[in-house]
This record gives C-alpha cells, structure tokens and sequence, in this order.
C-alpha cells in the first residue's frame, strides 16, 4: 500500500495559534493575521511559491496593516517551530518496514521547506515528496493531488492520504483516495491498523 502523510501538523508540529500569541501581543492584530492572511489569498500564494517571504512581509504590512517587524517574527518563528513529532516519525519507519511506500503532500513555502530538508533527515525515509512552494499549487487545489500521482505513478484507490484539513481531505476523497482525518499519533496509527491493515500490532 501506498500512504502519502502531510507535514505541517501530522509528521511536524504545527501551531500557529501559539506562534501568532507570540508574534502579535496586539489582539486586533493578531485577528487580523488569522482572517486577512493565514486564512486569505496571501498565504497561499506564499504557500504555492508564488512570493517570497519578503513580498509576503511586504504586503501584509501594505495591504492589511499588519506591521513588517512583527510579520517577519511570526514565520521566523513558525519555520523553526515545525519540529518533528517523533511518533508520527516512528510511525512511517514501522510503515516501510512493514513494506509499504511512503510520500511526502505539503503546502509550505519553498523557503521553509529548504530549510527544514537541510535540518532534518527523516525525509530519507519516504520515497518522494511533493511541496507546494516548489510547484505553484496548493491543497486543497486537486491540481496538487493530480501532480503527485502523475509524479510517482500513484494508484489514488490504492493510496492512503493522512492530513489535519478537512478540505484537503473532502479534495483527495474526490479523486478516488482512501483517507484518514489526523487527531494525533495514536489515533492515527489505530485507524492504519484496523481500517486498512497496514500495521499486524500496537506498540507503544
């Protein structure tokens, strides 16, 4: 079996919301971050590496008021905040010991995914991975899920596609793959276990 894991808040934690606290001390600020930019056109752009975190510095400030410095903080912040969750990380080494092919289907920008290939290794463990910044397309877009299959000539029905968004998961549902809704690593790991067999035991 094919299984395909998302990174920012499945194989990396991923918690904007701490991030932002830290960021923005300014409540209507931050407010505004997670309306006009996290939620808006903005970060996906920077998402599908259509700007650079300069241009996105720039037009946050620019176009919603949102000041550079602190801007600048936030992704600072956040790029060295997506560390690994390490039982996610066991969790794919007991799936390819298991003899299963694993991949990589991220939205991040392509400065924050250089950055993480250079700091960590566990990217050696999976057989491909595709990175929104680095092609122009974005989950929930099904043109991302479309490059994936074409990239490593993927059976969608055949494949198990693990991510924390329920757009991206209604998007890869629409092509055929077989899903699971991410909670947390234990969660995860049962429902690879008793829905599609993928795993003989629980370990702990």
């Amino acid at each position: 079996m094919t299984i395909v894991f998302d990174a920012g808040g499945v194989l990396l934690w991923w918690k904007p919301e701490q991030t932002a606290d830290e960021a923005f001390p300014d409540p209507e600020i931050r407010s505004r971050f997670f309306s006009q930019i996290l939620a808006g056109k903005l970060w996906k752009l920077y998402d599908a590496g259509m700007i650079s975190t300069e241009e996105i510095i720039r037009r946050a400030e620019q176009e919603e008021g949102i000041p550079g410095t602190q801007m600048r903080r936030f992704l600072d912040i956040a790029r060295d905040a997506l560390s690994p969750d390490y039982r996610m990380i066991a969790l794919a080494e007991e799936l390819l010991a298991a003899g299963h092919r694993l991949y990589v289907l991220s939205n991040m920008p392509y400065e924050f995914a250089d950055y993480l290939k250079n700091r960590y290794d566990f990217w050696e463990k999976f057989h491909g991975t595709v990175f929104s910044g680095y092609i122009g397309k974005a989950k929930p877009d099904r043109e991302i899920f479309s490059y994936l299959i074409a990239s490593y000539q993927l059976v969608a029905e055949e494949t198990v596609f693990i991510d924390d968004t329920a757009g991206n998961i209604e998007s890869a549902e629409s092509l055929g793959f077989l899903t699971v809704y991410f909670q947390d690593a234990l969660t995860c790991r049962e429902c690879l276990k008793t829905e599609f067999s993928l795993l003989e035991s629980c370990s702990t």
